[in-house]
């Protein structure tokens, strides 16, 4: 109850489960009492760091985590971060980037706006529900690309 289908595909028997195949998550998150500027700030010291340290819980223990390679690319929009997370090799979860950039800012409402598999190496939503014609593949190019 609560939750209306907006789409659905056949899958072929074999076909990796979604949580494999998803390699990153697009995401909006917005910040409370977070000034512009700071927000900003933080971004370009995070894309600039070779290495953004961070203890996270996982199976109920906490384990070090270098979580700088999630981050595939990050972006400031007034007080709203844009960023896709990588979910493979380790995921990074949004209040875990956002802990890491800042333990005392207080994450408001988050949105994970796409999924994205590889497919022949372009980024692809793993259904392409605006167009059901359409492969839902950005170009090739940006498929490895990482945020610098």
């Amino acid at each position: 109850a609560g939750i209306t289908a907006q789409a659905a595909i056949a899958v072929e028997p074999g076909t990796d489960s979604l949580q494999q195949a998803v390699t990153s998550s697009s995401w909006l998150l917005e910040l409370a009492s977070v000034h512009d500027s700071a927000l900003a700030a933080a971004v370009e010291q995070v894309l600039a760091a070779r290495t953004l340290p961070i203890i996270v819980e996982r199976k109920g223990a906490p384990s070090p985590l270098d979580a700088r390679p999630a981050i595939v690319s990050l972006a400031a929009e007034g007080s709203t971060l844009h960023t896709d997370l990588a979910t493979q090799p380790r995921s990074l979860r949004p209040a875990e980037l956002v802990r890491a950039m800042d333990p005392t800012w207080t994450l408001g409402r988050v949105v994970r706006t796409h999924q994205w598999t590889l497919v022949d190496g372009a980024r692809c939503e793993p259904i392409p529900w605006r167009d059901p014609d359409a492969s839902g593949a950005t170009a090739a190019l940006h498929a490895p690309a990482r945020a610098s």
